[in-house]
């Protein structure tokens, strides 16, 4: 005998079965889209954390492994600027390959090799033994913004692209958070060494989720198409340079200025690290969803120009120690959101079959600023004290918000 279902197939009436099925297992793939969202945004803030996490482990113990590796504010300024010279001059190859192999196998690659710098770091016996280490490091930073902005590209759509980019550049931050404060008081009970070794393993894991979680192929089912052109992604990359002198700059130095000349202890410049990391989480956050809404380069203007009050207030801190908190809120809230939401103006201004190109040009302007900033700012510490040292950071995020200011680049999604 036939069933309804078939019944009303052979009359042309829909079947009561279905219709009344449809809103339950729409429910269910709605939720598991958003589980697999969620989970997704957890793993790619997570590898931006880790892709970063020796620049802020040095800064943040910098008080004990600079006097067992018997280095200077200059030193440290160096060693974590050969890490980003390196992340400079590979991320132009890295765009490549993350449009050639895909965002899960260099999403791999990239947590491999940073659990090989970190455990470098943690056997280093002097200034050159740590400058290799994050010089390897190098490497896995400049894989990740085009590995993890292909993902984006290819996994999701519309404005969750915006908010995604968010939630994974504050990843960058959340390293900063736990350098500040867990990583030093583990340290404190089982030395920076064993401590950073646990960061490699915790790398190593990383990478084991991500072949697991990214989907094989899927960020390769975009047509062909040709690379962004240098018109396109310069005036971003130049004020990337400039970005990133001014964040970087305060990142490496902050902890060491506020043991050495304002008295804090080794904890309390951890804590500080972490205001900058949490201050800088918010902002990326709140600052993309800003973005998503009214676009990203007109927001690029004012958050660098208010990020070079952070510089100014860490030298009024020399006067009113308590200014220093304020200036790490300053720089995180506005100057470390600004790198998220010039990575929103990359993905919605070029077509996804370039992202990670695109990103990679963005990127490399942004590590030739950390090459250069906390190097510079050791030196001119050393020779003039913290006092005057400041002064070029903010000079730095002042170029960057008149480059800005020009709006040379587009701000909408072209091919896509």
């Amino acid at each position: 005998m036939p069933s309804a279902e078939s019944h009303d197939r052979a009359s042309g009436k829909p079947a009561d079965t279905p219709r009344y099925r449809w809103p339950a297992t729409r429910g269910a793939m709605t939720g598991r889209r958003a589980r697999r969202d969620a989970t997704l945004t957890l793993l790619l803030t997570l590898v931006m954390a880790w892709s970063m996490l020796q620049l802020f482990a040095v800064a943040a113990l910098a008080p004990s492994i600079g006097p067992e590796l018997g280095i200077g504010p200059a030193a440290l300024g160096g060693a974590a600027g050969a890490g980003f010279a390196v992340a400079a001059v590979f991320s132009p190859w890295a765009g490549r390959l993350a449009d050639r192999w895909g965002a899960r196998t260099c999403t791999a690659a990239l947590l491999v090799t940073n659990a090989l710098a970190l455990g470098l770091a943690s056997a280093a016996r002097d200034g050159l033994g740590l400058a290799c280490a994050l010089a390897l490091g190098g490497v896995a930073q400049a894989l990740a913004n085009p590995a993890s902005n292909k993902a984006v590209s290819a996994l999701f759509v519309g404005g969750r692209r915006a908010k995604v980019i968010g939630w994974k550049q504050s990843g960058v931050q959340l390293g900063a958070l736990v350098a500040g404060v867990p990583l030093v008081l583990t340290a404190a009970t089982i030395g920076w060494r064993a401590a950073m070794a646990s960061l490699a393993v915790g790398s190593l894991v990383l990478a084991l989720w991500a072949l697991v979680e990214l989907p094989r192929g899927a960020e390769r089912s975009l047509a062909p198409e040709a690379p962004p052109t240098w018109s396109q992604v310069a005036p971003l990359a130049f004020f990337s340079v400039f970005l990133g002198v001014g964040v970087s700059s305060v990142n490496a130095h902050l902890t060491l200025f506020s043991t050495t000349d304002l008295g804090l202890s080794a904890v309390q410049g951890g804590a500080l690290l972490a205001v900058l990391g949490a201050a800088g989480v918010a902002g990326r956050v709140f600052w993309t969803g800003r973005a998503a809404r009214s676009g990203a380069t007109p927001l690029l203007a004012p958050l660098a120009a208010g990020a070079a009050a952070g510089p100014v207030l860490l030298w009024a801190s020399l006067w009113w120690g308590p200014l220093v908190w304020l200036a790490a809120l300053v720089v995180g809230g506005l100057a470390v959101a600004a790198n998220a939401v010039s990575m929103v103006a990359v993905v919605s201004g070029v077509s996804p079959s370039s992202v990670g190109r695109a990103s990679a040009w963005v990127a490399a302007g942004f590590f030739t600023g950390f090459a250069v900033g906390p190097a510079v700012l050791g030196l001119v510490a050393q020779a003039w004290g913290y006092g005057t040292a400041w002064l070029w950071p903010a000079v730095a995020l002042v170029c960057a918000a008149a480059i800005a200011a020009r709006r040379p680049w587009r701000d909408r999604p072209r091919g896509h």
